[in-house]
C-alpha cells in the first residue's frame, strides 16, 4: 500500500506544487534543520514562531503564492565579525547598535538574512 499520492513521484517546478502544503511541509522542514545547523547568526526565535500552527501558517504562504502576491522581503543585513567577544551596551541610544564587538576597530563582514517564509518558498 502506498502512503505517497502518485501525484508526487515526478515533481516538476510548476505552480501546482510549489503552493501544494506537502511540498511546502518539506521545504520547510529542510530549510529549519538547514539554518539550525548551519546558520549561526540565524534568527532562531523566527523559527520556532515559524513552527506553531505550521499547517494553517504553510496554507497562507500557498495561498499567497497561487494568488501571484508573493514578493520576497529584502534581505537583512548581519554585520558579522569572523570571531569576536561581543557585549551589550544598556547605553547607547540606538538600540541596533546595543549589541556590538568589544573591540571597536573590529572589521565586520556583511551576511545576508532572509525569513524562513522565503527561504521555504525557494526551497520549494
Amino acid at each position: 500500500m502506498k502512503v505517497v499520492d502518485a501525484k508526487y513521484d515526478h515533481l516538476a517546478p510548476r505552480l501546482e506544487y510549489l503552493s501544494d502544503l506537502p511540498v511546502l511541509a518539506q521545504a520547510w522542514k529542510k530549510t529549519h534543520n538547514y539554518i539550525r545547523h548551519h546558520n549561526w547568526y540565524a534568527d532562531t526565535l523566527e523559527l520556532d514562531c515559524s513552527a506553531i500552527n505550521l499547517e494553517a501558517r504553510l496554507r497562507e504562504w500557498g495561498e499567497v503564492i497561487t494568488g501571484n502576491k508573493y514578493c520576497p522581503e529584502p534581505l537583512r543585513l548581519v554585520p558579522a565579525p569572523k570571531n569576536a567577544k561581543w557585549m551589550f551596551s544598556s547605553e547607547v541610544e540606538d538600540e541596533s547598535k546595543a549589541w556590538r564587538p568589544v573591540e571597536n576597530d573590529q572589521v565586520l563582514r556583511p551576511l545576508a538574512h532572509m525569513n524562513i517564509q522565503d527561504q521555504t518558498i525557494a526551497t520549494a
